[in-house]
């Protein structure tokens, strides 16, 4: 044998075993990923769970009844219930149509208070 061909084995062995000591160390790295799959599932359950009796909390907070008591309370006391021609009632596209005013400099001519 000359040294050109043992010189190509041993290159052709080095590409070999650089190729799979790559895969190997991708492998490596998908199982901890794999592993880590569990872990984070518990935590994102523990999370959904946290999120609910929170969304629950606030939603028995909220509840016309608790907010009745508290009007009732003598701590809210001083708070009056509005009059009906002192509620102002804005439709969901206003603010859009405010802006598209402002654009074009025409003015939109909004209803009265109560119709609609």
């Amino acid at each position: 044998m000359n040294i050109k061909s043992i010189i190509r084995i041993i290159l052709s062995l080095a590409v070999c075993m650089t190729s799979i000591f790559s895969y190997v160390s991708l492998q490596n790295a998908v199982t901890r990923l794999k592993i880590q799959i569990p872990k984070i599932e518990k935590q994102l359950l523990a999370i959904n769970d946290e999120i609910s009796h929170l969304q629950f909390e606030v939603d028995q907070f909220e509840s016309p009844d608790r907010l009745m008591d508290l009007a009732c309370h003598p701590d809210f006391s001083h708070l009056k219930h509005p009059y009906l021609k002192d509620i102002e009632v804005v439709s969901e596209g206003f603010a859009l149509t405010l802006k598209k005013e402002k654009e074009t400099n025409t003015k939109i001519v909004a209803l009265p208070i109560g119709k609609r």
